[in-house]
C-alpha cells in the first residue's frame, strides 16, 4: 500500500512540475513575441487647435482621429489653444509636434519676426487645405458700418495668441484708430458672441470659413451686419502682407445680410517641427490625404483640399522633407510652389 501511495505521489509531482515548467515556457514565449510585436516605439504627437467652438480644434480633432486610427505607431491628440498665433509658438518652442496656423503667422515664425523675435527656425508645412476671411460683425442697434465706426464701441478682439486679434490691431492701426479710442475685450469668439446676445458688447471679429458657426447663431437671433473695411485700409494690409488675398463675404452668408462685404482672405496651413522624422511625417502626410473624404465630414473646409495641386502653392513656408516626398511621389506639380516660397524667402 505505501509502494502504491509513493507511486501515485511521484505522478503527481512529475505532471505538476510539468505543468509549471509549460506555464513558464509559454509565458517567456508569450514575453518574446509581445516584445518583438511592439519595437516599433509609440510617437505621440500633439496637434495645437483652437477654442473648441471654432474651426482649428475640429480640425485638430479630426486630424487625431485619423492618424491614431490609420497609424499603429501613431498617438496623436488635439490640444485647445487661443489659436494661430499660440500654436505656431509652441511648435517653434519645441512644446507642439504639429499645429494649424496661417500663412503671416508661419511665415513670421520661420523668419524669427514679429511675435516669434528670437525664436529660431524650427517649423516647416505639411499641406495647405483652407481659407478664411477676416470677418467683423456688428449689431444693427449699434450703427457701425466701417471700420471707422468702432470708435466708441465696445469690440471682441479674439482670444490672446489669435489670429482674429492680430488681424483687428493691424487693421486698426492703418485705419488711424488706437486701441485706447475704443472698449476691447480680449476673448474668443464664443464668448464675445454671447456678451453680443445679451447686449454687452457692439462688435466682434473672426478670422474664420464662410459661416463660422458663432456668427450663424448670432444672426440667427439678432439683428446684424457686417462691417465693411475701407478700401485704402484693405490696399495697405495687402501691401504689407502680399501673400494675404483681397476676396469676399457673398451676401446671404448671415441671414439677414444680403450685401456682398470685401474682405481679406487667408491661407491655413498644418505645420510640423521641422526635426520630426521624416519617414513620420510622410505617413501622417499620406494618411490625412488618403482620409479627406472621412476629414470632410468633420469639416466642409477639406472640401478645399484640390486632389490634383494639394494646394501646395498657397504654402508660405517650405515644406517638411517628409511631406515633399509624399508629393513628389503623387506627381504633384511643385513648379508653381518653389516659386512662391523663393519670392516669400526675399
Amino acid at each position: 500500500m505505501k509502494k502504491l501511495l509513493k507511486g501515485l505521489l511521484l505522478v503527481f509531482l512529475t505532471i505538476v512540475i510539468s505543468g509549471c515548467g509549460a506555464e513558464n515556457n509559454n509565458e517567456a514565449s508569450s514575453s518574446e513575441g509581445s516584445d518583438e510585436g511592439n519595437n516599433e516605439e509609440t510617437q505621440y504627437i500633439s496637434i495645437g487647435g483652437s477654442p473648441v467652438e471654432l474651426p482649428y480644434y475640429q480640425v485638430a480633432s479630426g486630424i487625431s482621429t485619423v492618424l491614431d486610427e490609420n497609424l499603429d505607431n501613431v498617438s496623436a491628440t488635439a490640444e485647445t489653444t487661443g489659436g494661430a498665433i499660440e500654436n505656431a509658438l509652441r511648435v517653434t518652442e519645441g512644446d507642439m509636434e504639429m499645429s494649424i496656423t496661417d500663412s503671416r503667422t508661419a511665415l513670421e515664425s520661420l523668419h524669427g519676426e514679429g511675435d516669434f523675435e528670437g525664436q529660431g527656425d524650427n517649423i516647416r508645412s505639411i499641406m495647405s487645405f483652407y481659407r478664411t476671411y477676416a470677418q467683423i460683425i456688428a449689431l444693427g442697434e449699434s450703427d457701425i458700418e466701417t471700420l471707422s465706426d468702432l470708435k466708441g464701441k465696445r469690440v471682441g478682439m479674439g482670444a490672446n495668441g489669435s489670429a482674429s486679434q492680430f488681424v483687428i490691431k493691424q487693421l486698426l492701426d492703418m485705419a488711424g484708430i488706437k486701441e485706447d479710442d475704443l472698449d476691447p475685450f480680449y476673448i474668443p469668439t464664443g464668448e464675445a458672441v454671447e456678451m453680443m446676445q445679451n447686449g454687452q458688447l457692439d462688435a466682434a471679429i473672426q478670422t474664420g470659413p464662410l459661416g463660422v458657426a458663432p456668427f450663424l447663431d448670432l444672426s440667427s437671433s439678432r439683428d446684424v451686419s457686417l462691417v465693411q473695411i475701407e478700401e485704402d485700409v484693405l490696399d495697405q494690409y495687402l501691401e504689407k502682407f502680399p501673400y494675404e488675398q483681397k476676396d469676399t463675404v457673398p451676401g446671404g452668408t448671415y441671414e439677414g445680410i444680403e450685401e456682398d462685404i470685401e474682405t481679406i482672405r487667408f491661407s491655413h496651413s498644418i505645420i510640423a517641427q521641422k526635426e520630426l522624422d521624416e519617414d513620420l511625417v510622410y505617413d501622417m502626410t499620406k494618411t490625412i490625404y488618403e482620409n479627406t473624404d472621412e476629414l470632410e465630414k468633420v469639416h466642409s473646409m477639406f472640401e478645399n483640399v484640390d486632389k490634383e495641386t494639394f494646394n501646395v502653392d498657397e504654402l508660405a513656408i517650405p515644406l517638411h522633407p517628409g511631406a515633399l516626398r509624399y508629393y513628389e511621389e503623387e506627381g504633384v506639380p511643385l513648379e508653381k510652389y518653389q516659386e512662391e516660397i523663393e519670392s516669400l524667402q526675399q
